[in-house]
């Protein structure tokens, strides 16, 4: 039995392949391009966190053990190199990493900033301004401003910083005589 196509038929069956085929190859090419987005950006977001990580772990050990505090760790930024190694994980990940570690002193603005003068107005309260003098110089050696900076430097745009004020112990408060 033989069937007969009609004149308007004729070309259906390889049109109706075709649109099978182009329909099939969309949803493939798809699924290959958001498998392949979503490793590239996982892969990103494990470094990221690496980072992130290496810089918490530095700033809760230099929290624990903090530095003797002198001008000498405000002159210059230390950097040191880390060896980074996985214990279980992808050896891709056993890599060098650069740390920044920076160091300042507190610095609160004087009264005149506070209070919105220019500094060449007459300052009428010379007691407010000789007590915040004194806070100033005490708070200036209490208390210490640290930034840890964290990056690869096969892909510097992956950076993590963490900054935290540090109290000094062993700083003596001095009130001046008013």
């Amino acid at each position: 039995m033989v069937k007969e196509l009609k004149p308007n038929q004729s070309g259906y069956l390889i049109i109706e392949s075709l649109m099978a085929l182009l329909l099939g190859a969309t949803i493939a090419i798809t699924f290959i391009f958001s498998s392949s987005s979503n490793l590239t950006k996982s892969t990103a977001l494990r470094q990221e966190l690496l980072i992130r990580s290496i810089a918490e772990e530095r700033m809760n050990l230099l929290i624990e053990n903090p530095p003797t505090y002198s001008e000498r760790l405000t002159l210059t930024a230390e950097e040191e190199t880390i060896e980074y190694k996985e214990d279980d994980g992808d050896p891709k990940y056993n890599k060098s990493y650069k740390l920044r570690t920076t160091y300042k002193r507190f610095e609160l603005p004087g009264l005149d900033q506070i209070q919105g003068k220019e500094e060449g107005e007459d300052n009428q309260d010379q007691f407010s301004a000789k007590i915040m003098d004194n806070i100033q110089k005490n708070l200036k050696e209490l208390i210490w401003q640290v930034q840890i900076e964290v990056w690869d430097p096969e892909s510097p745009e992956s950076k993590a910083t963490l900054s935290t004020l540090l109290y000094n112990d062993k700083a003596e408060v001095k009130i001046e005589a008013l």
